[in-house]
C-alpha cells in the first residue's frame, strides 16, 4: 500500500472515532445524594422547675420525670393526715388530739394509736414498756463523718446535713413521760376500727398477717399470708383513696408470701415486689400522702448516700432509686392500680393460691412502723 493510501485509511478511522463519540447514547447520570434532612431548631432553653433533677458533679440532666403526679390529681388526705405525715416531732400532734373532739375521731384516735404505740412507756408491756432510746453519740459521730467529707462551704455539705438533722430528729421528743397501757392502746385501735377509718383496717390486717407469721411456725422459707377476706379489706384501704391506707395495703402486697403469688395486668404475670411497693406510694402521693422534702426516703437518701438536690418522693425514684426499666415499670403498676380504684374493678389484680411468687422482694421489709 502507497503512503497516500495508508494517509487516507488514517483520516476515514479518525472520522470514524469521532463518528461514535458524536453518536452514542450519553451514560446514565448519576442521581444526586439526596440533601440531608434539615436539623429541627434547638429549643429555647427555659428555666429548670423547683423540683428539677440534681445537677452534682459527674452527673448528666436527665429527661422530664413522669413519674410526678397528674396535674389534675385531687388530693383526699385530710389536714391531720398530711400534718402527722410531715412532722419531724409529733409532741405538737399529740397535744392537738389529746381530750379533744378532734382526738376522738377515728382518724384521730387511730394517729394517737400511732404516736403512743412508738413513744410512750407501756406500763403491763411484757419485757419492759420503754421506747427504744436514741443513741445520741451514734448520731453525732455520724454527722461529723459526713460533714468531713465536704469543704465549708460546699453546698452539698449542707444538703446533707440538713437532711441529716431531719431524719435524725426525735419523733418522741417531749414525749417520754407518756405513760398508757396495753388496753388503752387496744381501745384507742378499736375507736379508729369501729368509726370505719381506713388507715386502721389497713394497718390491723398488716399486724393480723405477722401474727399469724409468728404462729405459724411453717418449715422452709417462711412467709405470711393473707385471707381472702384480708385480702378484700386492702382493696377497700385502695378504693378509699386514703393516701395512707393505700401505702400501707401496698407495703402488704408488696411481701413475699408463703403460698400467695399476687398477680397483675391482662396476662396475669407474678408483681415485682419493689416496684408494686412504689407504685403504690405514687398512688398515695398523688392522693395526698407525704412525699415531699421530709418524705423519710427523700430525707434519707440525701442523708446517708448523698443522693440530694430532690424535693420530692417521685423525682427521688426517677433520678436516683430506680433504673429505666423499673421506672416505667412501676408507672405501668401505677396505672393499673388507679384504674382498679377509679372503676371498683380489681380483675386486673389477684391472688394466686397455687404456688409461692417466683419473684423475691430486692428490699428489706421495713416493719409495721417503718418510714414515717
Amino acid at each position: 500500500m502507497s503512503g497516500r493510501q495508508l494517509l487516507i485509511v488514517a483520516a476515514l478511522a479518525a472520522v470514524g472515532v469521532l463518528a461514535w463519540d458524536l453518536l452514542r447514547p450519553s451514560p446514565p447520570t448519576e442521581a444526586p445524594a439526596p440533601a440531608p434532612a434539615a436539623r429541627a431548631p434547638a429549643a429555647a432553653p427555659t428555666s429548670a422547675p423547683p423540683s428539677a433533677a440534681p445537677l452534682l458533679p459527674g452527673q448528666v440532666k436527665l429527661g422530664p420525670n413522669f413519674l410526678r403526679p397528674p396535674v389534675s390529681t385531687t388530693v383526699t388526705a385530710s389536714h391531720l393526715s398530711r400534718d402527722f405525715g410531715n412532722a419531724t416531732a409529733w409532741k405538737p400532734i399529740y397535744e392537738r388530739l389529746r381530750n379533744t373532739a378532734e382526738g376522738n375521731t377515728p382518724e384521730g384516735q387511730y394517729f394517737l394509736y400511732r404516736i403512743l404505740r412508738a413513744c410512750a412507756t407501756v406500763a403491763d408491756r411484757k419485757g419492759g414498756g420503754q421506747p427504744r432510746q436514741q443513741n445520741l453519740a451514734q448520731i453525732e459521730e455520724r454527722r461529723m463523718q459526713i460533714a468531713s467529707n465536704y469543704a465549708e462551704g460546699d453546698p452539698r455539705r449542707v444538703q446533707r446535713l440538713e437532711a441529716y438533722d431531719k431524719a435524725t430528729a426525735d419523733q418522741c421528743a417531749g414525749l417520754s413521760g407518756v405513760t398508757v397501757t396495753e388496753a388503752e392502746l387496744a381501745q384507742l385501735l378499736r375507736g379508729a376500727l369501729d368509726g370505719g377509718d381506713p388507715k386502721a383496717r389497713a394497718w390491723q390486717i398488716e399486724q393480723d398477717m405477722w401474727n399469724e407469721r409468728r404462729a405459724s411456725n411453717t418449715p422452709g422459707r417462711a412467709g405470711a399470708t393473707l385471707s381472702d377476706s384480708q385480702f378484700a379489706g386492702l382493696q377497700e384501704a385502695f378504693n378509699s383513696r386514703d393516701p395512707e391506707a393505700i401505702a400501707i395495703a401496698g407495703r402488704v402486697l408488696a411481701n413475699s408470701f408463703r403460698d400467695i403469688t399476687v398477680r397483675i395486668g391482662p396476662d396475669g404475670e407474678p408483681i415485682e415486689n419493689r416496684a408494686f411497693m412504689n407504685a403504690a406510694l405514687l398512688l398515695a402521693c398523688e392522693y395526698g400522702y407525704p412525699c415531699g422534702e421530709n418524705n423519710a426516703r427523700v430525707l434519707n437518701a440525701c442523708a446517708y448516700q448523698g443522693h440530694c438536690g430532690v424535693a420530692s418522693l417521685p423525682d427521688y425514684l426517677f433520678y436516683y432509686g430506680s433504673s429505666p426499666y423499673d421506672a416505667q415499670l412501676l408507672d405501668r403498676y401505677r396505672g393499673i392500680l388507679r384504674q382498679a380504684v377509679d372503676t371498683g374493678n380489681w380483675s386486673a389484680i389477684s391472688i394466686d393460691r397455687s404456688n409461692r411468687s417466683p419473684n423475691l422482694p430486692s428490699y428489706p421489709y421495713p416493719g409495721p412502723m417503718g418510714g414515717r
